[in-house]
């Protein structure tokens, strides 16, 4: 949760809240970042960018936003159990719905207005305080001078930022600038290693699987504070196409959040917290939990969507679906090279207890002993098994734990997420 702190304050060591706080101008008079384009990436970019209390201008060539938006009702189809962030809170408006809910997402994706969903995106426009939107306006020039980008409009207005997105469609800003990048594909979540899901920003549906949008992919788009669309770009997506759709949403979300961090921490890309980025992006509920078994609406929903970025254990594809096997017992294989690069005490807890699966009781105890808790952890879980666990049935010691339950009380009790990682998604202790 974001607090309202005098800008003066330093905030980087803070890292138990979002990275940017909330405060002052009510309108922009010196922009920190730049967004050009009138798609769906370039609104998802400058309104995250606005959430993350950056001075933001847009500027859009047209006399409107979102100028490709079919003109009568359109379906979205799939995506199931993906949907999130601000494609999320987009369908729920549509929906007239107070909650996330990923089975009336799947409703409202039949048959959505274009009309309603012009309107809301306005408001929303209007609404963000740190938000200043320019049409019928073009980006004649840019020159990277030191620290910022010195950046001349058609109206002879010249402003200078800290970081630019281009997110046009023909990529005008970075095809001048930077020429000819190759970059890494969004690659399938089910073939992902365990220090990719450390990275997710973002998930959406691709060629009818689940995609995962790493840091890598935001990382590669960046040059010296110019970020494009990188591979988004480059895949040749139609953006008449509206399947697409949560995909754009998600990543572009991803790039104003991340172009954002770099201005206001006046820093470089290279030196992004990355589990800084994705607190803020889960602030403002971005999906980057990657198992499509476990729904939004899910009481644990939050507390395993930290335990998949911490990158533990890897899903299943069954069909269509990449999932996190909720009902599957947890082997020591599967999990001793992670924990053990995790803390210090692990080995030794392995080495006493030389066994297949884990029980209810050895799960109690590793987290105890590489936590430093005591009988105390037990007598709380009995305690709260159903009412604040949301587990079903009783709590039994002997009983073989399963994935969903491991994953709850793993990111609950010790807490893997605040462990640091690199931009790789390399454990570093």
């Amino acid at each position: 949760m974001h607090m309202r702190l005098n800008k003066k304050i330093f905030f980087s060591f803070l890292l138990s809240i979002a990275f940017f706080s909330l405060a002052q101008a009510n309108k922009i008079k010196k922009p920190q970042l730049m967004v050009y384009g009138s798609g769906f990436e370039a609104l998802t970019a400058a309104l995250q960018s606005a959430k993350s209390n950056v001075p933001t201008l847009w500027v859009i060539e047209e006399s409107g936003i979102l100028p490709n938006l079919p003109a009568e009702h359109f379906e979205v189809v799939g995506n199931e159990n993906l949907d999130g962030g601000m494609w999320m809170d987009l369908l729920m408006q549509l929906a007239n719905a107070e909650q996330p809910s990923d089975s009336i997402a799947y409703i409202q994706k039949k048959s959505i207005n274009p009309r309603l969903l012009r309107n809301i995106v306005e408001e929303w426009i209007s609404a963000e305080k740190q938000l200043t939107l320019l049409t019928k306006t073009s980006i004649d020039k840019i020159d990277k001078k030191r620290n910022v980008w010195e950046v001349q409009l058609s109206d002879k207005h010249k402003y200078k930022v800290r970081s630019i997105v281009d997110a046009s469609e023909e990529q005008k800003l970075v095809s001048k600038q930077f020429p000819g990048e190759e970059y890494t594909p969004i690659l399938a979540t089910e073939k992902m290693q365990i220090q990719d899901f450390r990275t997710l920003l973002g998930n959406a549906e691709l060629d009818g699987k689940a995609h995962a949008i790493r840091f890598q992919n935001l990382k590669e788009a960046e040059h010296q504070g110019l970020y494009g669309l990188g591979i988004l770009h480059e895949m040749g997506i139609e953006i008449e196409e509206t399947a697409f759709i949560p995909l754009r949403m998600s990543f572009g979300q991803a790039l104003g959040a991340t172009a954002a961090y770099t201005a206001f921490f006046k820093t470089t890309i290279d030196k992004v917290d990355i589990r800084l980025l994705q607190d803020e992006l889960m602030t403002f509920g971005a999906r980057l939990l990657p198992y499509q078994d476990i729904a939004i609406e899910d009481p644990n929903y939050k507390t395993l969507q930290k335990f998949s970025l911490s990158g533990i254990l890897i899903g299943e594809q069954h069909g269509d679906s990449y999932q996190l096997g909720k009902n599957k017992e947890v082997a020591q294989e599967e999990v001793r090279e992670v924990f053990d690069q995790m803390h210090a005490r692990s080995k030794v807890w392995f080495l006493d207890h030389p066994i297949d699966v884990f029980t209810w009781k050895d799960a109690l105890d590793y987290i105890g002993f590489v936590s430093f808790r005591g009988a105390e952890l037990e007598k709380n879980i009995q305690k709260d098994f159903n009412d604040v666990l949301h587990f079903s049935g009783e709590y039994e010691e002997d009983r073989k734990i399963n994935r969903y339950e491991f994953g709850t009380i793993l990111s609950v009790y010790d807490n893997p997420f605040r462990i640091k990682i690199d931009q790789k998604g390399k454990i570093l202790r």
